[in-house]
């Protein structure tokens, strides 16, 4: 079963007040995602090939962006979510969460320009480029870009405006006309004709390392059950796999979410998704630490004050359950 939210301020509440703050034995396990496309398309395969219950689980997907996410995750309200990236910025205010999985450490986005005028990203100074949330993804890729070229915070201005049709609209309606769009929301603006009438001004992936989906619960849930989290991460990494070896049958999934959409835009989000991924689900250290400053800088937090990167991950679950599949030469079935 798989739950849709508005992504607005209230969402939060909505997780709580639908779920139910905590869950009991006999609840499903419940594991969040931001958004529908082939950034997550692992988790909707878990789901579709059964790999969460060939596990043993019982997992009830949601769909909410980080901002809701990440604190019905501290409220036991949800157990486990891919909004890794919005999840460091709890942690550095003291949220008791563990990281336990990246998805990918390689910036997911490309910033476009729809305004003939600009064609250089020194024509953005100024301007404004809507983003899902304060403090997401988006968030952080540019302010690391920033940081990276020794340019101010305030060197352009990041609004707000929910993910999905919101950006689409603003777009052809003439009030944004700038977008940082991820490979699946290119396919998206392709369908609509839109994407044609633009020009890619800044590749992230090439310029920054930043931390991308995966999977981040809270210490104790991984304290108290790390068979559970091996568990999911095995149906997680499942979802990989098949995403890797099965890409017809990845865009049958895709499509079953997103009717709308054209094969050949989901089969090229999901072409960048594999090339995207981490083969080890780590990020290194030293790639950790820069963003965690960033990050630290972001939400005022003093420099002492900013955890060592061994505190915010731990990648010993997905290293075992990795080596494990390998051991088994797990293959997915069609």
């Amino acid at each position: 079963m798989t739950l849709s939210f508005l992504h607005s301020a209230g969402a939060a509440a909505a997780i709580a007040s639908v779920l139910g703050v905590g869950a009991s034995s006999a609840d499903p396990i419940r594991v969040s995602y931001a958004n529908v496309n082939a950034n997550f398309a692992p988790t909707f395969a878990a789901e579709d090939k059964g790999y969460f219950k060939e596990e043993g689980l019982d997992v009830e997907l949601i769909n909410a962006p980080g901002g809701a996410a990440v604190p019905a995750l501290i409220s036991g309200s949800l157990q486990y979510s891919a909004s890794t990236s919005s999840a460091l910025s709890a942690i550095l205010k003291g949220a008791d969460l563990k990281v336990v999985f990246v998805g990918t450490s390689r910036a997911l986005y490309e910033l476009w320009s729809f305004d003939p005028a600009i064609t250089t990203f020194e024509q953005v100074k100024g301007k404004s480029i809507p983003i899902a949330q304060r403090g997401g993804s988006e968030d952080l890729t540019m302010r690391v870009y920033l940081k990276n070229k020794g340019l101010p915070r305030d060197y352009v201005a990041l609004t707000p405006l929910g993910t999905g049709p919101a950006r689409l609209a603003a777009i052809l309606g003439g009030t944004q006309q700038l977008a940082m769009l991820t490979s699946g929301e290119k396919g998206t603006f392709k369908q609509a004709g839109l994407l044609d009438k633009g020009r890619m001004i800044v590749d992230f992936a090439k310029e920054i390392e930043t931390q991308n989906g995966g999977l981040v619960t809270s210490a104790k849930e991984l304290a108290e059950h790390r068979d559970q989290v091996k568990k999911i991460l095995r149906a997680l990494w499942k979802g990989t796999i098949y995403m890797q070896a099965q890409r017809e049958g990845m865009t049958d999934i895709l499509q079953k979410r997103l009717p709308k959409e054209t094969r050949e835009s989901l089969r090229s989000g999901i072409e960048s998704a594999i090339e995207d991924v981490d083969q080890d689900g780590e990020m290194s250290m030293e790639a950790s630490a820069r963003e965690l400053a960033v990050r630290a800088e972001l939400n005022d937090v003093p420099p002492d004050k900013i955890p060592a990167p061994e505190k915010v991950y731990d990648f010993s679950v997905i290293r075992e359950v990795i080596a494990e599949l390998k051991a088994e030469n797990w293959q997915p079935r069609r």
